[in-house]
């Protein structure tokens, strides 16, 4: 009887699933709101199935050793396993049974779907599988030996493991990846014949919930290298081959692989501190036996060095792949790409203080510190760095409103540095339209392009775009100069300087006290009025 009704729960859910697809197509909905509403489906009716599956398991007892396996003795752990097993095949069934039904909705509605390799499809599916049957054993070890502590803490690494396998942006985004298209793989060839590295498959997804804009992982044949839209779009082949080096140079020293094993570290110190924590409560409170508390002692011990040595570890790859980036693509550029992507391109938060104690276990040095570092080794004139936190001195850290940084902002501003001139130049008439001004992009000068904008009462404003990086200002002397001087054949009663870099404190204090616009201000405008649109239209 009991199996019986885990055959109907497994079919039942299925034509739920099913149910719910049909209903997911009639929203007619697409892109990124469609992709998380099949996700949170597939996460609803999946909870809904290990609820069904544990109220069965403990009315009915679909497995009949279960009841002898509950009984707390320590030698049946063969009895134990299988329960754990039988049980954890049900949970793996249920989510098989889940996305199974709700898959061919995903393939329906999506416009653009990418190739998963036949190694990641194998390598998901096996990981749903050790974590769906791996966890019912060990709830179950944990719930009915005596020596649950110590079986918990062997299954555990293994299923961090394969669930750390399950965040690649292949399985997390699955509903917003796709291949590269033609230009865009045209791209990433270029950057590796200059590695002189071979292509990996390449999967391009568009997630701003995604930690890293970049990422390279596997060996040898079966590498795959996941890569956001948007830094595709955004970056120079300069740029996009700095980031691609220093990630190729980190995969080739294993460099996520002894990410996992520092966490796997961090981990294994925990469980060994709860299970020591438990030995004083048993021994203080319970007049219990401790279970040789000195050989729990050595084990945490064992677990903090290996978190310290690993991190240090995982550390020594990180400059390496800076010299691999500084070796192919000018350091200059390079620098200048690490301050712009710094919070997606590393694992570490950029916003942690020389007191934070975080610091000091980071995997990864804070990209200040490697920027500077590169300004050494060749030579280069420090610049202001505008996305990370820069820390000269000991507490003296670069004041700026770490809230300013969206991540729709922050796209903005990627977008505007990626534009050339005309481009920005172009986007600057359509942004001041907006306002009822009909603009004219005037003959392009050296460094800028004037806009002139006419209002509805006839009268005329100047739009000087400067389009440059966002750490080079615009002086006084570009303005006032022979060279820079603002001339017009239509006669103009207000000058506006717009600019993607930032404004010198000498413009500010022209007599003519023009309007200014600088690249932190125009980010904020573009998200005001919602052209984000219409910048993304612009070509680049």
């Amino acid at each position: 009887m009991g199996i019986g009704l885990v055959c109907a729960l497994l079919v039942g859910l299925y034509v739920l699933s099913r149910l719910v697809g049909a209903g997911i197509r009639r929203t007619g909905r697409t892109g990124r709101r469609m992709g998380r509403l099949t996700m949170y489906s597939r996460l609803a009716l999946i909870g809904i199935g290990v609820y069904f599956t544990v109220a069965l398991y403990s009315m009915f007892a679909p497995f009949d050793s279960a009841a002898t396996g509950l009984e707390f003795e320590p030698l049946q752990l063969g009895t134990v396993l299988g329960t754990g097993f039988g049980f954890g095949v049900v949970v793996f069934g249920v989510v098989l049974a889940v996305h199974r039904a709700i898959a061919p909705t995903i393939r329906d509605v999506m416009e653009r779907r990418h190739t998963v390799p036949a190694h990641s499809r194998r390598r998901y599916w096996v990981s749903v599988a050790v974590v769906s049957i791996g966890a019912s054993m060990a709830l179950i070890l944990v719930l009915t030996t005596q020596l649950a502590v110590f079986w918990y803490l062997v299954v555990i690494t293994p299923i961090v493991y394969c669930w750390l396998l399950l965040r690649l942006p292949v399985v997390s985004g699955a509903c917003r990846t796709r291949d590269p298209t033609v230009p865009e793989r045209s791209r990433l060839e270029g950057c590796f014949e200059r590695l002189d590295r071979e292509l990996p498959g390449i999967i391009v997804f568009d997630d701003e919930a995604e930690d890293l804009a970049a990422k390279l992982v596997g060996t040898n044949a079966v590498r795959t290298l996941y890569v956001q839209a948007s830094l595709l779009a955004d970056t120079t082949d300069d740029e996009l081959a700095a980031v691609i080096a220093a990630e190729a140079e980190k995969n080739r020293r294993y460099f996520y692989q002894r990410y996992v094993l520092v966490y796997l570290a961090w981990c294994a110190c925990l469980v060994t501190m709860v299970v020591i924590v438990a030995q004083v409560i048993t021994v203080l409170a319970l007049n219990g036996d401790p279970d040789t508390p000195l050989a729990w002692v050595a084990l945490a011990g064992v677990s903090i060095v290996s978190m310290f040595g690993g991190n240090r570890l995982v550390r020594r790859t990180i400059y390496p792949a800076d010299r691999a980036a500084t070796s192919v693509v000018d350091p200059d550029v390079v620098r200048r790409v690490y301050d712009r992507y710094a919070e997606t391109i590393t694992v570490v938060d950029q916003e942690q203080t020389r007191e934070d104690p975080n610091r000091k276990l980071a995997v990864e040095p804070p990209m200040a510190d490697r920027i500077r570092r590169i300004e050494r080794e060749h030579d280069l004139e420090p610049m202001e760095l505008s996305h990370v936190a820069d820390e000269r001195t000991e507490g003296d850290s670069v004041d700026r409103d770490s809230g300013w940084h969206t991540s729709t902002r922050v796209a903005i501003g990627r977008r505007l540095a990626a534009m050339d001139a005309t481009a920005f130049a172009q986007f600057v008439a359509t942004f001041r339209s907006e306002w009822g001004r009909a603009c004219t992009v005037t003959e392009a000068a050296e460094d800028w392009i004037d806009v002139v904008a006419t209002r509805e009462d006839g009268t005329h404003e100047l739009l000087r775009t400067v389009h440059r990086p966002s750490d080079e200002p615009v002086t006084a002397d570009e303005l006032t100069s022979e060279r820079g001087r603002i001339e017009c054949d239509t006669t103009v009663e207000t000058v506006l300087v717009i600019t993607t870099g930032r404004i010198d404190e000498s413009v500010e204090a022209l007599p003519s006290d023009p309007t200014v616009v600088d690249g932190q201000r125009l980010v904020e405008l573009i998200e005001d009025a919602d052209l984000e649109d219409e910048l993304a239209a612009t070509p680049a």
